[in-house]
């Protein structure tokens, strides 16, 4: 998430795997350790059956009224960490707040992290190939907030941010606990996020300790 519309209590900041089909995905899982871009493509093969309901009590998806305010208030009981994500292209870095994310895979280790479609770093993401993702400490929620906030020039907030680059040429920040460096490996661009998958292809951990958790900032991303 890059700086929302809003202050920062509100929070933040391609094509789709070729379709092997079911089979594929089987076959992918059976092989041994696929790479990420096998399971990325197994995935994209994959479609949920469809379950057609019995009795009088069915209705078409178009007859559902969903209500609005019981959806937010369900998808903001979805529990999300904070990192900082960074991004790199030429010689340019960027980076933001984000808080949708997720593991997706033991192996490989993928990740998946939606960010904003109409955001400068989506856009790096997509064209680089890769992104970094930066564990902040539960106790700098202030370091959280300088990604927030918008930026006079690409990189800008890094003035306040000491960082490395690291294996991949991305953005290592030097005070957090750690950060992991991932290979895009698949994005779905669908709603007004686009879901990338990464696999991790370096992980540095400068110390251990508890991260910072969304719901401790005071701050809402989600509904």
């Amino acid at each position: 998430m890059e700086p929302a519309r809003r202050a920062p209590a509100a929070g933040p900041d391609g094509g789709t795997a070729p379709n092997p089909g079911a089979a594929g995905a089987a076959g992918a899982v059976r092989a041994g350790r696929p790479s990420g871009q096998a399971v990325a493509a197994a995935l994209g093969g994959l479609r949920a059956p469809c379950l057609k309901s019995q009795g009088s009590d069915a209705h078409p998806m178009s007859e559902i009224a969903l209500d609005p305010a019981a959806k937010k208030t369900l998808l903001r009981k979805i529990p999300h960490g904070v990192f900082i994500c960074g991004v790199a292209e030429g010689d340019e870095v960027n980076g933001f707040t984000a808080s949708w994310v997720t593991q997706g895979s033991f192996d490989p280790p993928l990740v998946v992290m939606a960010v904003r479609a109409d955001s400068t770093s989506n856009g790096m993401i997509s064209r680089s190939g890769r992104f970094s993702l930066n564990v902040l400490a539960a106790d700098q929620k202030d370091l959280a907030a300088v990604f927030f906030k918008p930026q006079k020039a690409m990189g800008g907030r890094f003035d306040a941010a000491p960082f490395q680059l690291g294996a991949l040429g991305l953005p290592i920040l030097d005070n957090a606990l750690g950060a992991l460096e991932c290979q895009l490996v698949g994005q779905v661009a669908v709603g007004d996020h686009t879901v990338f998958v990464g696999e991790v292809k370096n992980a540095v951990l400068h110390r251990d300790g508890p991260a910072l958790e969304l719901s401790s900032t005071g701050w809402q991303y989600g509904g």
